[in-house]
């Protein structure tokens, strides 16, 4: 598709990526922009915003939840409403640093201690 459409030089398709090379993918990126159609959680979300990475994602339930307000929302297929928050977040830097400083404490809803001690909860509630 990318050689029907043109874009084989504006795409790189990089295969697998190591850890190391997603932490710096993530800390030189200016934002991450997730316009997925279909979503049943959505871990980048909160791996970009633990990184201090604003976000734009789709209007899907569990990306809505994921994020709660630390995200900018676009309609699902719409490229005209992506690209306008895609400028919104290019040229309003406070919104732009609000975002971050919300994604970094939203992303600390769900560290691992947080999982296991809900986690926990649950198999003792599910003793009574």
């Amino acid at each position: 598709m990318l050689k029907e459409k043109g874009l084989m030089d504006q795409v790189i398709l990089t295969g697998y990526v190591s850890d190391t090379q997603v932490k710096a993918l993530y800390e030189g990126s200016f934002a991450y922009v997730f316009p997925s159609g279909n979503e049943g959680f959505g871990i980048p979300i909160v791996e970009a915003m633990r990184f201090g990475v604003p976000v734009i994602h789709s209007d899907q339930p569990a990306l809505i939840e994921v994020s709660g307000e630390a995200g900018l929302i676009s309609k699902t297929g719409n490229v005209a409403d992506l690209a306008e928050k895609m400028i919104l977040l290019r040229e309003e830097e406070l919104l732009r640093k609000d975002l971050i400083e919300k994604g970094i404490k939203r992303s600390q809803d769900f560290s691992s201690k947080k999982f296991i001690e809900a986690f926990h909860q649950i198999i003792l509630s599910s003793r009574d």
